[in-house]
């Protein structure tokens, strides 16, 4: 089970509140006057000077504002691609999800592994142990990715310099910082044909190496959808898999029911 540890604390919504989690991390993690290597044909005098253009801040704090994880209703949708050269058994895998939210419930899917959370329970099904865990219905934390004030601490505080360009119908805004040891860097890339976010993507260094890049890990998912409505009756519901009286129902009974 090892292979999945990064991959599951890095998944769908989960992953872009952990991104910039560990992107905001820089207050207590920055370097103590000591930079990580510059890139490739870059001096200090260059990668010693991080800096963002208001303008630019201002206009991705508006891309942002396109991906509220915290309205009422919610679906999003796309894959999620890990690369981790120590655990190397699921790297590049693209591996698709699905979230669904509705006020408290929700329906959640990340490769084989599903949640739902509604009618005042909670199950989690993961399909590699044949486990089914169940417990009361969760609340729903706060999911947003960034806010203003958190964009101005990574710039500020973080080290974090800022560019953009553009590829294609891709906005692509890029947050590099060389001295946090956290997150090395933070992408966002805005689809200005779909008037959405496209894809997000962070690059952290080797907790224990962060000098050698070879040892980045990096998490990158892509958007297909981003809708501001949910349709969870279609998809699977607690009655699909457990009983009135708790018990699994077909499809489900060689799997171990966990209770909490």
């Amino acid at each position: 089970m090892k292979k999945y540890k990064f991959l599951k604390i890095c998944t769908a919504i989960l992953l872009l509140a952990v991104a910039t989690a560990t992107a905001l991390s820089m207050r207590k993690n920055k370097t103590e006057g000591k930079l990580l290597p510059a890139p490739v044909k870059s001096s200090p005098q260059i990668f010693l000077q991080r800096t963002a253009d208001p303008a630019l801040v201002r206009r991705l704090d508006s891309v942002l504002n396109t991906l509220k994880m915290d309205i009422p209703e919610l679906t999003i949708a796309g894959n999620a691609v890990m690369v981790d050269p120590k655990e190397t058994a699921l790297s590049g895998h693209r591996l698709p999800f699905v979230f669904a939210k509705k006020d408290g419930d929700y329906y959640y899917r990340f490769g084989n592994d599903e949640s739902i959370n509604s009618q005042g329970r909670f199950i989690s099904i993961n399909r590699d142990t044949r486990t089914v865990f169940t417990a009361k219905q969760k609340k729903l934390a706060g999911l947003n990715i960034l806010d203003s004030k958190q964009l101005q601490a990574m710039i500020n505080d973080g080290g974090f310099g800022l560019t953009v360009v553009q590829e294609g119908t891709m906005m692509i805004y890029t947050l590099v910082s060389d001295t946090n040891l956290m997150c090395r860097l933070y992408q966002i890339g805005f689809d200005t044909q779909k008037q959405q976010v496209g894809f997000i993507e962070t690059v952290m260094p080797d907790a224990g190496q962060p000098e050698n890049r070879k040892l980045d890990r990096s998490v990158k998912i892509s958007l297909a959808t981003v809708a501001r409505f949910a349709k969870l009756s279609g998809y699977p519901r607690i009655a699909d898999v457990i009983d009135e009286n708790g018990r699994l129902k077909e499809g489900f009974t060689a799997f171990k029911l966990i209770r909490f």
